[in-house]
């Protein structure tokens, strides 16, 4: 049905529903929801890959002594995390001291299309699923918050972030988080 232009409804059961942009109707008794997700729709995703890649390269090519030092000095660390779809994906920090430095391997990551700049937060593997429904990125709404973010709370904000997506949001969000830099 992906080309059909055909319209799935939903009849939800129990507390576990995701709630976007949409109505509710109600046929014979029956709750049906229409839900709409910009960030999901397809030119989104191309718009959001489009501005990670431009993006993550510039900075690559502007940073790329630094990475010729730390890569020459090995002085990389592995990190593995929740990335949507229930999977593990492996991130490289490099050892320093200075938190900017420490995530530039994260541009590579970017542009390899493993994590984004704006998504759901970076979250261990050896923690609970958090079950992310969108992509890890750098920072996010979930890292504006002060403090670890409940696997609830952490759920709630990436429904927001999905249902109010747009590239200027995630230009918002990225200027907010330089500034707390």
């Amino acid at each position: 049905i992906k080309n059909l232009n055909i319209n799935c409804k939903l009849a939800p059961e129990g507390q576990k529903i995701l709630i976007g942009k949409g109505i509710i109707e109600t046929l014979s008794g029956v709750h049906l929801m229409d839900i709409q997700f910009p960030l999901f729709e397809r030119f989104q995703k191309i718009i959001k890959r489009i501005f990670d890649i431009f993006l993550s390269f510039v900075l690559i090519l502007l940073t790329i002594p630094f990475h010729l030092y730390f890569f020459l000095f090995g002085l990389l660390r592995k990190q593995i995390i929740w990335s949507n779809n229930n999977q593990n994906i492996s991130i490289y920090y490099y050892k320093s001291t200075n938190k900017l430095f420490q995530n530039m391997p994260l541009l590579f990551m970017i542009l390899h299309g493993s994590i984004s700049f704006v998504g759901s937060q970076l979250i261990d593997y050896r923690r609970k699923n958090p079950e992310l429904m969108i992509k890890p990125g750098i920072t996010g709404l979930s890292c504006l918050k002060s403090g670890v973010v409940e696997q609830n709370t952490l759920r709630n904000i990436d429904q927001y972030y999905a249902m109010h997506y747009s590239l200027i949001l995630d230009i918002d969000i990225i200027f907010k988080s330089i500034l707390r830099f």
